[in-house]
């Protein structure tokens, strides 16, 4: 989130609201785990329940969830990017690292994506 004096700009209050549109639509992630690979590259169903956007945006978050299944734990409930993904550490790497600054009482990780 960002500082109260730095307000987002148009394309981040834009993503942001399309996000929440997605977080308020938990259906279309059942929609596409329930559709066929033949259905998902049509996409003629998804698109007229749901919109182009929001399915846009919803392959895009499965799609990273996917990848993420490899490298982090309870992949298909975060909220990630491909770049997001692709950048993340893995699990058993940020563990390990969590584990060397376990005795400190605050930590400030200022590059942290996931």
């Amino acid at each position: 989130m960002l500082p109260p004096s730095l307000p987002p700009d148009p394309a981040t209050q834009q993503e942001l609201q399309l996000l929440n549109r997605l977080r308020n639509s938990p259906g279309i992630f059942d929609a596409i785990a329930g559709s066929t690979a033949a259905e998902l590259r049509s996409q003629k169903q998804l698109r007229s329940a749901f919109g182009d956007e929001l399915v846009r945006a919803a392959l895009a978050v499965h799609d990273a969830r996917l990848k993420a299944a490899a490298k982090l734990p309870a992949a298909d409930r975060l909220w990630v990017t491909r770049i997001g993904v692709e950048q993340a550490t893995a699990w058993p790497v940020a563990v390990h690292k969590a584990r060397r600054f376990s005795g400190c009482p605050q930590i400030t990780d200022l590059c942290c994506g996931i």
